[in-house]
């Protein structure tokens, strides 16, 4: 396992993973890097560094996060929302199939463990923000950046 970082406004996107997967992605204040990236990891550094400057980006790096069945279902299906774009808990439980899980679905964003990758910020409440375990102004944050690039 190695690690990268790549700077994103005055944080730095982290990764863990290897050549075959990442596991863990969050956002550091320093730089943590360990170890030459090689595969799936050294993919990723690429496309982070192109979303750091704002380009237009969709992720296609094998992710392999730990969680339930149901948390996986969530991030995976949570990788299709568009880059710029806003689905609701609601949307995101109909969309894996369970309409009233939306409640669950927000739970399984908050334990999400490969943000941004797994774009669990462009999941909103029906009437506003919602939550965001990086705390609501860094989602706030995270949407308009993406709305810039769009």
């Amino acid at each position: 396992m190695s690690t990268i970082s790549v700077p994103f406004e005055s944080r730095y996107i982290t990764a863990t993973g290897s050549a075959t997967a990442i596991t863990n992605i969050d956002f550091t204040a320093e730089d943590q890097t360990t170890g030459v990236p090689v595969g799936e990891l050294a993919k990723l550094k690429t496309q982070l560094e192109r979303y750091a400057s704002g380009q237009r980006i969709t992720f296609d790096v094998m992710i392999d996060p730990k969680g339930t069945p149901f948390q996986r279902l969530v991030w995976q299906t949570m990788m299709k929302i568009p880059y710029g774009e806003t689905w609701t808990y609601g949307q995101l439980a109909q969309a894996i199939g369970n309409p009233r899980a939306s409640r669950a679905v927000g739970q399984a964003c908050h334990l999400n463990p490969c943000a941004p990758v797994v774009p669990c910020h462009r999941v909103v409440a029906s009437n506003g923000l919602g939550g965001y375990y990086g705390g609501l102004d860094m989602k706030k944050h995270l949407l308009d950046f993406e709305k810039k690039g769009r």
